[in-house]
């Protein structure tokens, strides 16, 4: 079942992110440029630029009618669908499913009716995809998955009817 998750605001992660690289290079800088540098101020900079890094790893963008499938380490944490710019533990691992309305063209099948007859039919299926949990998680390759249940459900409904 999908859960879904509301992450901290982008934008001032991203602001935090540059003034601790802001800080941490120039800690570095003028460190350097004395003649003796302090160890502990050159690791306090190299703290900061990871740190930095650190922030800078768990941005995301989430365009409109897209959602992000957030896992931690194979575990299923949550999604988001709050548009724009977010941030969420940097150790997630973000897989992007598209929320938007897909087709899915069938192949002419060759089927017989309910009296026997032979009969050429296809289909044009329209969907979307509603729980992105589900989508993820509970088929190989959703799309594929589509594919395949519509044929099916062609072939079904050309064998109810004469």
């Amino acid at each position: 079942m999908e859960k879904l998750m509301h992450p901290l605001n982008g934008y001032k992660a991203a602001l935090a992110a540059l003034l601790a690289f802001i800080i941490g290079l120039s800690t570095i800088i003028s460190a350097a440029q004395v003649a003796t540098p302090d160890g502990s101020t050159v690791f306090f900079g190299i703290v900061l630029i990871a740190v930095a890094i650190f922030l800078i790893k768990g941005l995301m963008v989430v365009e409109p009618n897209y959602s992000i499938v957030l896992t931690f380490f194979g575990k299923y944490i949550g999604t988001v669908r709050e548009n724009g710019l977010q941030f969420v533990n940097p150790f997630y691992t973000k897989l992007k499913v598209s929320l938007r309305s897909q087709s899915v063209e069938s192949t002419k099948l060759k089927v017989n009716d309910k009296l026997g007859n032979p009969i050429e039919i296809a289909a044009v299926i329209l969907y979307e995809v509603s729980d992105t949990y589900k989508a993820v998680f509970d088929v190989t390759n959703f799309n594929e998955y589509m594919k395949n249940q519509s044929e099916a459900a062609v072939r079904h409904l050309a064998t109810s009817y004469p």
